[in-house]
């Protein structure tokens, strides 16, 4: 590359060792701080052109607003530290510290997904970090598996605030900037980024690393960005505990999404002890991005997760409850056989006049149909479905009466003892409300129970519903 010649920055005090990795915004160097003897992590923002480059001034305000964002941040153990900006020969240059790790992307290129409590952990520690960016108004915009290292203790960092955003900050960026299969859907509309924006961005990260593959990532960008406007990804089946935090974090409608902190608090009641955040060591360095992977040394030792964990139970194919008809129904069929049992007691043996005959057919008709009315009460008479694909209810010998996918469901909640949903209608413009069924017609089920099976299989719907 053209910066080979260059060995040295800032006079000679930084000396460039070799390359640490290299993406679209430029590339990282391993380096020597010769003043303080150590080394650190700098990044060469790429400017194709040079100083006549028209971008030139604009990537240069971003290395700045980069440091400027960071350097806020400089003491949080999950947020990579910036130690200084330069501008050298005609490129921008962010020092940084340098640590030995790897990014949730290599781990998986290398390992495949991580259990479901590491990934809870780790989620923890990178929401930790993103509220505190926010909570100084600052916005990452590319949450995404790249961007988040684990050190050799396990401990998450989130990196490269390059096109992180102020609320102070000058726009001096022009369309939707980010990694396309983890960049919200209202971005496309022209939003700046916002903490909901940051929100499904790192659902989608989490998604991704505890599955083993993108929610939303297609082999053509067109594909990629339908998906990531138009479609909802199955629950997570690798992680059920969390999979309602992940559906929740990935809703479509900003208000409709989790927030930040709900997602956390959520994730903290999962299992005791699963997705603590572990207190780093002061001084602990920060990882930096590499898009290669690093040759394990003794001094640089491959960072895994090494926690044991046991397996996460499996989520059932499918859960069903029973129910009977209502008791108006039932009461009708006491009444028909009452009746048809007393005009058995009153019709002769051998009719004898009109009347006796009516009794007769009465006798003969109401008895075993009010017979089996009152069976038909008495024993189970339909049930309601729970599955993956979404919510059916079947009467016995009836075809079904609700059969709803979870895809066009929008709520799904209690409310009075009656179970109840609204979902798109055919043009997904004009909501339909259904009623599913009253409880208290299911059989030796609780309340808890439906809810249960609804957090595993509805999802952000059954979040929704509940605000």
């Amino acid at each position: 590359m053209e910066n080979e010649t260059i060995r040295y920055l800032n006079g000679e005090r930084y000396r460039l060792l070799e390359p640490l990795g290299s993406g679209g915004f430029g590339t990282v160097w391993k380096a020597l701080d010769q003043r303080l003897r150590v080394d650190v992590a700098i990044k060469e923002l790429a400017v194709p052109g040079g100083v006549d480059d028209p971008t030139f001034a604009e990537r240069v305000a971003r290395a700045e607003r980069e440091a400027r964002n960071v350097v806020k941040l400089r003491d949080h153990p999950h947020v990579v530290s910036v130690h200084d900006v330069l501008t050298e020969r005609g490129r921008p240059w962010i020092v940084m510290q340098l640590v030995s790790g790897r990014s949730l992307a290599q781990i998986l290129r290398e390992d495949g997904p991580l259990p479901e409590a590491d990934v809870a952990r780790i989620a923890v520690e990178v929401i930790d970090a993103l509220a505190a960016a926010h909570a100084l108004g600052i916005t990452h915009r590319d949450v995404k598996p790249a961007n988040i290292m684990l050190t050799p203790e396990g401990r998450a960092v989130l990196v490269d605030f390059g096109i992180a955003v102020q609320e102070s900050d000058t726009n001096i960026t022009h369309g939707v900037i980010g990694t396309l299969a983890y960049t919200a859907p209202e971005r496309f509309d022209g939003e700046r980024g916002t903490p909901a924006s940051d929100a499904f961005s790192l659902g989608a990260t989490l998604y991704h690393v505890v599955e083993g593959s993108s929610p939303f990532a297609r082999a053509e960008q067109q594909a990629t960005l339908h998906a990531v406007l138009s479609e909802n990804p199955p629950l997570a089946q690798r992680a059920p505990g969390l999979a309602p935090v992940l559906a929740g974090l990935l809703a479509k409608d900003p208000a409709d999404r989790l927030t930040l902190m709900a997602a956390r608090e959520r994730i903290l009641r999962l299992s005791p002890g699963s997705a603590t955040t572990p207190r780093p060591a002061e001084g602990t360095p920060a990882p930096l991005p590499p898009t290669r992977p690093e040759q394990p040394t003794a001094a640089r030792p491959a960072a895994r997760p090494t926690r044991p964990t046991p397996a996460p139970a499996p989520r059932p194919d499918k859960i069903q409850f029973r129910f009977h008809f209502p008791v108006a129904f039932f009461l009708f069929s006491l009444t028909l056989l009452g009746i048809g049992i007393y005009f058995c007691t009153r019709a002769p043996a051998t009719p004898r006049s009109s009347g006796d005959i009516f009794s007769i057919l009465v006798a003969s008709i109401g008895t075993p149909l009010g017979a089996i009315f009152f069976l038909a009460t008495v024993l189970p008479s339909g049930r309601l479905t729970l599955d993956s694909k979404g919510i059916t209810t079947e009467m016995r010998g009836i075809r079904p009466t609700v059969n709803v996918r979870w895809a066009d469901v929008l709520t799904i909640r209690i409310d009075q003892g009656v179970l109840g949903l609204t979902a798109r209608g055919n043009g997904k413009r004009s909501p339909t409300t259904v009623t599913v069924c009253q409880l208290d017609r299911l059989v030796d089920t609780t309340p808890a129970q439906i809810e249960e099976a609804l957090r595993l299989f509805a999802g952000a719907a059954w979040t929704r519903g509940r605000r």
